[in-house]
């Protein structure tokens, strides 16, 4: 009897301990879990960030893109306007320079006049 005593005796320590050890793993199972719960919070707090931040210099860069074509459409309208008076001068070069030889034309045959005369 008293065998039996003590085999029962050893056997609910030993599932005392199994439970306890079992316990222990799953706490620590839980721990890991909560540690890691706490290491995705962070990470997904810090992508949330950098999403924000994402997110707000493309508004900023699509405030700059209208901005800047804007400015490109007024560049283009100048330089339109440009053109339009370098061919204006460039139409009275072209009639001063017929002028100049029409005039050179008249002083040559006046001087072949006086050559004759």
């Amino acid at each position: 009897m008293e065998g039996k005593k003590l085999t029962l005796a050893i056997t609910l320590t030993l599932g005392l301990t199994t439970v306890l050890n079992g316990s222990f793993v799953h706490a620590a199972s839980v721990s890991e879990l909560n540690k890691q719960q706490k290491e995705l919070e962070q990470k997904k707090s810090s992508v949330i960030s950098e999403l924000n931040e994402a997110s707000q210099k493309l508004e900023e860069n699509k405030s700059n893109q209208a901005a800047l074509s804007a400015d490109m459409q007024k560049l283009d309208a100048e330089i339109q306007e440009a053109t339009q008076k370098l061919d204006e001068i460039n139409q009275q070069i072209n009639q001063k320079n017929q002028e100049i030889t029409n005039l050179e034309n008249e002083i040559k045959q006046i001087e072949e006049r006086i050559k004759k005369t």
